[in-house]
C-alpha cells in the first residue's frame, strides 16, 4: 500500500476539485455487519458539510450544495491552517455536551443565535487531495491520507473521527448505552461512491428520520398542537401522523412563523390526508427531524418527538427509511476474485446486491446459466442444471431436453443473488423466455462480436444500422456494452412466437445486413473468417442458448460489466468492456434516467411474423 504522504506535496499545475461532490450515504440495517473487512464510526447527530479547499480559499457546502460558509465562521478560519492547498473533506459539524455527546437540537439553536463555542466538525472521508480524486482509492488509504491531512492542525474544533476495525456490535451496544445516536460501519477497501450504497451501513439506537411537514393542529398550547406530517411515495405526499412534543418555547416561536408565512387552503397530503377539525395546511417544503417509537400497523407514527428542522435537505427527497436486505453471510470475504483491482468476494456480492434494482427484471423466473469461479475470474466454469443441495432463494425450473426433463436454476430477489455469490457465481447469462412461457421467447438478441483488425467505431455503425433496421419494423431497441470485445443489441417483443420463428427472423435481418456490406460481416462462427469482419451472432435466439445478463460481471483480467447504455451513450464509448465495477458505479450515481428502463413495457408483434 502508497504511503499516505504520497499526494501531500502539492504539484506544480493543480487540477481544480469539482465544485460539489454528491455525498456518499449509508443504508439503514438492523444490526451492524461483523467481520475485519468493515470499520465502525460513530453516528454524528449533526449537519452533514463538505468542505472544499481551493487555492487556501475555504467553502463549506451542506448535503444538497448549499454554500454554509457564512454559517461556520470559526470553522472557516482554522480549516485555514491547513497545510494543503486544494482538497475536498467530508464530515458532519455538531454541537457537542461536555460528555462528548452531539445534539441536532443544540445545533440549530446556536446557528440561530450565532454562537460557535460548542460546535466541532469531525471529518470522516478525503475525497479529493491535491490534484487528485481519490474516490476510486479504498477506505482505508482516504483515511490515512485524511489524518496525516489533520495532523498540520493543532487539536480544536476541526477533528478526526476515528473507528474501529470489527467489533461493530459491541460499539453499537456502547453507543446506545452512552445516549448516541447509532453507529456506520464501512467496508474498509470500499470505493466513495455518491448516494445510498450497501458498503456503507447505519444503524440507529432509536428509530428517527426526517418528516414533510404539510400542516399543523391547534390544541391546548394556544394555536399550536402539533405538526403534520407526510412522506413521499412516487411522487406523491402520505400523511403518517402528528408530532406534538419536543418544542422548547423559543422553538416553537420560531416554527409558529415559518407556518404561518406558507399557510394554504387545501391539503398538501395526496394519499391518506386527515380530515378532523382543527387542521392548518402549509406549503410543504420544510422538513422536521423526528424520532418515534415505531410504526403502526396502518402506517403511521407512534410517540413521535421533533428534534428540529433540517435546513440541508429538500422535502422533495424525503420517503420512509426502510430496513436494507438482511446482510450477506459470505464466506472467506477477503477472498481475492479480482486480483488486479484487489476486488474481494464481498465486494463483488455487494455489487450484486446494489445492481439489484437493475439486473432483477432481466433474470427473475428465468433459466440461468452460471459461470461459477471458486479461485477467482481466471478458473471458472458454467453450471446450467441444478445439482446438489441450494439455498432456499435458488429456485428450480424443470424443462424439457432432449427427452428428459432437466432442472435449471433461477432466482427471484437479492437475497437470491446474495446466494448465487455465495456460489462464486461471477456472470449470469438468461434464456430470452420466462420459466411460465419458455417456448416463447419475450425478446430478439444480436451479438455484434469483432473480429481481430475491427475499429470499435465500426462496431457501434453496426449496432445503429441494426437499430434503423429494426425501427423501419416498428421495433424498439436497447443496446448494452458485453463486457467483453463487443455490443449487444435487445428487441422486446411479445412472447407468442416460436423459437425457431425467432431465430429465422433474426437470421433474416443479419442476412439483410451483410448484403449490404458483404466486407463488414460474417455470420460464420469460424474463426478464420472474422478477421477484419464482425460476426453477426444471431444463434443467441434459439433454444437454449443464453445472453449475458444486463448489469452481470465478466470473468475477466478487470471486473468488467455488461452495461446497458443510452444510444447516445453508446456513441461516446471506446470499447466493450471498459466499465469496470469501479467505473460502473460512477456511471450509474451521474445518470439521469435508467435507459432501459421501458424495456418491459414494450412488448409489439413482429408486422412479418404470425403468432406460433
Amino acid at each position: 500500500m502508497p504511503g499516505p504522504t504520497k499526494y501531500l506535496n502539492p504539484p506544480k499545475h493543480f487540477k481544480k476539485p469539482p465544485r460539489f461532490i454528491e455525498p456518499a450515504l449509508a443504508e439503514l440495517v438492523k444490526d451492524p455487519p461483523t467481520g475485519s473487512e468493515w470499520v465502525h464510526e460513530v453516528k454524528w447527530d449533526g449537519y452533514r458539510i463538505q468542505a472544499h479547499i481551493e487555492n487556501k480559499k475555504i467553502r463549506l457546502f451542506s448535503r444538497g450544495g448549499l454554500d454554509w460558509s457564512v454559517k461556520f465562521p470559526l470553522l472557516v478560519k482554522e480549516l485555514k491552517g491547513l497545510s494543503v492547498h486544494n482538497a475536498i473533506l467530508d464530515g458532519e459539524v455538531v454541537w457537542l455536551d461536555h460528555e462528548g455527546r452531539s445534539h441536532f437540537h443544540k445545533l440549530q439553536e446556536a446557528l440561530h443565535k450565532g454562537e460557535s463555542q460548542h460546535l466541532y466538525y469531525y471529518l470522516f472521508d478525503l475525497p479529493f487531495l491535491e490534484g487528485r480524486d481519490l474516490r476510486d482509492q479504498p477506505l482505508q488509504e482516504r483515511k490515512e491520507w485524511l489524518k496525516k491531512t489533520l495532523n498540520s492542525l493543532p487539536k480544536g474544533r476541526v477533528r478526526y473521527s476515528d473507528h474501529i476495525r470489527g467489533q461493530g456490535k459491541a460499539l453499537f451496544r456502547s453507543a446506545c448505552a452512552y445516549g448516541l445516536e447509532g453507529i456506520v460501519s464501512k467496508e474498509i477497501n470500499s470505493s466513495y461512491n455518491s448516494g445510498r450504497s450497501s458498503q456503507w451501513l447505519k444503524c440507529k439506537c432509536h428509530l428517527r428520520q426526517e418528516f414533510v411537514i404539510g400542516g399543523y393542529s391547534t390544541g391546548a398550547r394556544s394555536d399550536f398542537g402539533a405538526l403534520l406530517v407526510g412522506v413521499y411515495e412516487d411522487e406523491q405526499l402520505r400523511y403518517v401522523g402528528k408530532v406534538g412534543t419536543g418544542y422548547s418555547e423559543q422553538t416553537l416561536k420560531e416554527l409558529k412563523g415559518q407556518l404561518k408565512r406558507r399557510e394554504r387552503r387545501n391539503s398538501p397530503f395526496q394519499l391518506k390526508s386527515p380530515r378532523e377539525k382543527g387542521l392548518h395546511w402549509v406549503k410543504p417544503d420544510l422538513v422536521a427531524e423526528v424520532t418515534f417509537a415505531n410504526w403502526t400497523a396502518d402506517h403511521l407514527l407512534r410517540m413521535a418527538v421533533f428534534h428540529g428542522l433540517r435546513e440541508d435537505k429538500s422535502s422533495r427527497e424525503i420517503q420512509r427509511e426502510e430496513l436494507g436486505s438482511p446482510l450477506l453471510r459470505i464466506t472467506n470475504p477477503t477472498d481475492l476474485v479480482y486480483a488486479k483491482e484487489g476486488l474481494t468476494k464481498l465486494q463483488v456480492a455487494r455489487y450484486y446486491q446494489d445492481v439489484a434494482s437493475w439486473i432483477l427484471p432481466h433474470i427473475t423466473n428465468r433459466p440461468l446459466s452460471l459461470l461459477r469461479c471458486p479461485e477467482g475470474a481466471k478458473k471458472c466454469f458454467f453450471q446450467k442444471h441444478l445439482s446438489g443441495k441450494v439455498p432456499e432463494a435458488v429456485l428450480p425450473i424443470r424443462i424439457k431436453e432432449k427427452g428428459k426433463v432437466e432442472t435449471y436454476l433461477a432466482i427471484a430477489s437479492k437475497e437470491g443473488l446474495g446466494s448465487l455469490s455465495q456460489m462464486r457465481v461471477l456472470e449470469f447469462h438468461a434464456w430470452g423466455s420466462c420459466a411460465d412461457s419458455v417456448e416463447h421467447p419475450d425478446q430478439v438478441v444480436m451479438d455484434f462480436d469483432p473480429g481481430p483488425g475491427v475499429p470499435w467505431k465500426r462496431i457501434i455503425e453496426a449496432a445503429e444500422e441494426f437499430r434503423q433496421i429494426l425501427s423501419h419494423l416498428g421495433l424498439k431497441s436497447f443496446v448494452k456494452l458485453s463486457g467483453g470485445k463487443g455490443v449487444h443489441v435487445h428487441v422486446p417483443i411479445a412472447p407468442v412466437y416460436s423459437w425457431k420463428q425467432i431465430k429465422s427472423f433474426a437470421r433474416t435481418l443479419a442476412y439483410e445486413m451483410k448484403s449490404r456490406h458483404p466486407e463488414r460481416y460474417t455470420l460464420s462462427m469460424s474463426k478464420a473468417a472474422r478477421e477484419g469482419k464482425i460476426f453477426l451472432d444471431y444463434f443467441r435466439n434459439e433454444r437454449g442458448a443464453t445472453f449475458v445478463a444486463p448489469y452481470s460481471l465478466r470473468a475477466r483480467e478487470l471486473s468488467s460489466v455488461a452495461l446497458p447504455l443510452s444510444w447516445r451513450d453508446l456513441g461516446k464509448t471506446k470499447r466493450g468492456d471498459q466499465y469496470t465495477v469501479a467505473k460502473t458505479y460512477k456511471h450509474l450515481k451521474q445518470r439521469k434516467t435508467d435507459p432501459w428502463r421501458d424495456f418491459f413495457k414494450e412488448a409489439p408483434r413482429i408486422s412479418i411474423l404470425s403468432p406460433a
